[in-house]
């Protein structure tokens, strides 16, 4: 789905830091220079339609052809050259105002250089079930017609700016992490839904000489091109991050200890609509029990639902999984040996990551559980 392209890289960082007191400040920089290029290559104007018009099509009648063959347009992509030099630098200060106690307040500017998949990709991405278009194109629609040409105007480093402020305490049976950040992002890179499908005829034709396991698996890649791919347009575009992370660990004995952990991120363009694939909500309590012979882990991660959605993206439910996994040491005929049981989504809960391109297809794995021995000699 990218043309073969060739991306070097070099750079000079500086890390520095000094003691003031009880307040650490310490300081960083980085300078690179990034050489990105594509030979020529061509692009294939497959069928792209609107979502509404393919879906009134494909259920028109089953047991009639299309009348109408599309026509596939190709575009002639001259070689492509870029050169970046992006710089980034960042500054903090670490305050260790009481005895096993600090607060720590970082500000972070980051430049960062397109992906040669970001700028370049075009074509059916089967990891993520998608038929990906980068940024050096653009997509317009003229006289009931979708066009996608490439752009003359150069890519932009995407710029970041980022204020953390952290709260330590790490000494004591109860110690915690309390964390708040704000990212300002310029020019942020992204994949939007462009509610258009791009239907590929043809695509995947192979010879005869393939085995019947490669013809199976092209037959139901084949039949889902049919189907048609969502068409994804990396745009540029300025953004916000805010969120929090939270930790707090009580160690109840020495061989016992509880943790509290949580994490929330709102994720949103700078005209206020929300970003897509952003991650819900989390709220996770572990156990973890270290004896001689035996330990222990139960593990219980809440989801919360996402319902900050971005254009055409559907809500996520809450999900609830729990974790378990126990070891035994022993030894055996002078061996050191290791039982591992581990139950993983012990309840069988459904659940779907809001952040993959394939959550309404695909669930995380059900119920699963392991038993292993291992020997060490």
């Amino acid at each position: 789905f990218t043309p073969a392209s060739e991306t070097s890289s070099s750079a000079l960082a500086l890390l520095t830091e000094k003691h003031f007191g009880d307040v650490l400040v310490q300081l960083g920089a980085r300078i690179e220079h990034v050489d990105m290029d594509t030979a020529e290559f061509d692009i294939t104007g497959e069928i792209v339609e609107h979502h509404e018009e393919h879906e009134e099509e494909a259920h028109h009648d089953e047991h009639e052809m299309h009348e109408e063959e599309h026509e596939a347009h190709e575009q002639h992509i001259e070689p492509q050259s870029y050169s970046f030099t992006p710089v980034s630098w960042s500054a903090s200060a670490v305050w260790d105002f009481a005895k096993g106690q600090n607060i720590a307040l970082s500000y972070t500017h980051s430049e960062r250089a397109p992906s040669a998949s970001e700028a370049f990709s075009y074509g059916p991405h089967i990891g993520t079930g998608a038929y990906e278009i980068g940024a050096l194109f653009e997509i317009h629609e003229e006289n009931e017609e979708i066009h996608i040409e490439a752009r003359e105007d150069d890519f932009a480093l995407e710029t970041s700016n980022n204020l953390e402020l952290t709260y330590r305490k790490f000494s004591g049976d109860f110690t915690m992490i309390l964390n708040v950040f704000y990212n300002q992002v310029d020019d942020y890179y992204y994949q939007a839904n462009t509610d258009l499908i791009a239907v590929i005829e043809g695509h995947d034709e192979h010879e005869e000489a393939h085995e019947e396991t490669e013809s199976a698996v092209e037959g139901e890649h084949e039949e889902h091109a049919q189907d048609g791919l969502p068409v994804y347009l990396t745009q540029v575009q300025d953004a916000i991050f805010y969120g929090v992370e939270n930790q707090l660990i009580w160690r109840f004995t020495p061989a016992v200890e509880f943790k509290i952990q949580n994490d929330f991120i709102v994720g949103e363009l700078g005209s206020g609509e929300n970003l897509p694939r952003i991650p819900p909500a989390r709220l996770g309590f572990i156990t973890n029990y270290q004896g001689q012979n035996l330990s222990a882990n139960l593990e219980v991660m809440h989801n919360f639902e996402q319902d900050n959605l971005a254009e055409l993206e559907t809500e996520t439910h809450a999900y609830t999984l729990i974790n378990l996994s126990t070891s035994y040491y022993f030894e055996l005929a002078a061996q050191d040996m290791v039982a591992n049981l581990k139950v993983t989504n012990l309840t069988d809960e459904e659940a779907r990551v809001h952040t993959s391109y394939l959550k309404d297809r695909t669930m995380l794995p059900g119920r699963g559980v392991a038993l292993t021995l291992r020997g060490q000699f």
